[in-house]
């Protein structure tokens, strides 16, 4: 959704486990997504993002590791840090409709609007901040009806 959305070709941080399948595999990379290996520190895919941003590109991060249903979950504990060691400004994407579409265990997704909206350029210094920045666009993106866990 955010890839159709964005004026940008963006590039997807997406995790290992959705690579295993050939034919999800072919399909990721022909999005721009790439594998992370979440057990452990991607060093790889670390290196990546740096290169992606360098050059100029435009890099999706998924903080909380998941979609979610509704509710704003946990970030995961090296998204933030990592974010931070950037010094890019980020732009929060906020999705509404994906989970009414596709819950999760359906087989298929069914008809339901889906709205995708960006935030201002938020840019912090330091990962309390910008967890609490982050947050906050979230908040606004997704509207009513969304919580914070």
């Amino acid at each position: 959704m955010i890839g159709c959305a964005a004026p940008r070709r963006v590039y997807f941080v997406a995790k290992e486990e959705l690579f295993r399948n050939p034919l999800a595999r072919f399909f990721l990379y022909q999005l721009g997504a790439f594998p992370l290996r979440r057990k452990e520190v991607d060093q790889v895919a670390v290196k990546r993002i740096f290169t992606l941003l360098q050059q100029g590109k435009v890099v999706c991060l998924f903080p909380e590791g998941t979609r979610n249903d509704g509710v704003i979950r946990e970030f995961k504990p090296g998204v933030i840090k990592l974010l931070l060691k950037t010094k890019v400004p980020l732009v929060v994407a906020g999705i509404r409709g994906t989970y009414e579409s596709f819950p999760r265990g359906a087989k298929f997704p069914r008809p339901f609007p889906i709205r995708v909206a960006f935030s201002r350029l938020v840019l912090s210094p330091t990962i309390e901040e910008l967890e609490l920045d982050i947050r906050k666009e979230m908040g606004v993106l997704l509207g009513e009806g969304y919580k914070e866990s």
